[in-house]
């Protein structure tokens, strides 16, 4: 007897944090991300290699044709909530600069289904997912997030400057309208 009861109290907890998170429309005010913000990676100060990703919508897009001055690449997936929190953000850091940036957002989710999990969440929040300055790509075979760029924590993003060059890196969760991340897309773009 004790025992169901336990197993009931675990599941109506995990019922109500689960209707909280997709509940909140922003961020509650007690958050506060521990930033981790590195740049002395191998990677940075290289020119991005070339490579082309599929959308969630099977669109075929090659990073370089990417118009706008300054790319995020966001690696995320379903199963991190830190990622799902900061997806939010990023949408309000996309509408703070408008056409200036580009924000592809990797899924590294095995399943496309899976993936589509957060994006619904996000529409359900009034997030238009085709924005013409978001991208939405899956990488089913890890190959642009582990063998391009190397990730091995998530979330993690790359920025990428005009010149094509990548320039800074975030590891772990990042409060995206941070002024740490924001001066330094506001160097990008000088």
């Amino acid at each position: 007897m004790k025992f169901k009861v336990f197993i009931f109290i675990v599941v109506v907890a995990i019922w109500f944090m689960g209707v909280s998170f997709y509940s909140m429309k922003e961020l509650p005010k007690n958050y506060k991300p521990i930033p981790v913000y590195k740049s002395e990676q191998k990677e940075i100060g290289k020119l991005l290699p070339d490579f082309s990703f599929t959308t969630y919508y099977d669109q075929q897009i090659n990073i370089q044709d990417l118009k706008e001055r300054v790319i995020i690449v966001y690696f995320w997936a379903d199963g991190c909530l830190t990622c799902k929190v900061e997806l939010i953000k990023l949408y309000k850091l996309l509408y703070r600069y408008q056409d200036k940036i580009a924000i592809v957002t990797v899924s590294t989710d095995d399943k496309k289904q899976t993936m589509w999990k957060s994006m619904s969440f996000l529409d359900q929040k009034d997030f238009d997912l085709r924005h013409r300055n978001i991208y939405w790509a899956w990488d089913k075979d890890k190959i642009i997030s582990n063998k391009i760029f190397g990730v091995r924590k998530l979330p993690e993003a790359i920025f990428i400057n005009e010149d094509r060059h990548m320039v800074f890196k975030t590891i772990g969760a990042t409060d995206w309208l941070d002024s740490k991340i924001t001066n330094r897309i506001n160097e990008m773009l000088k």
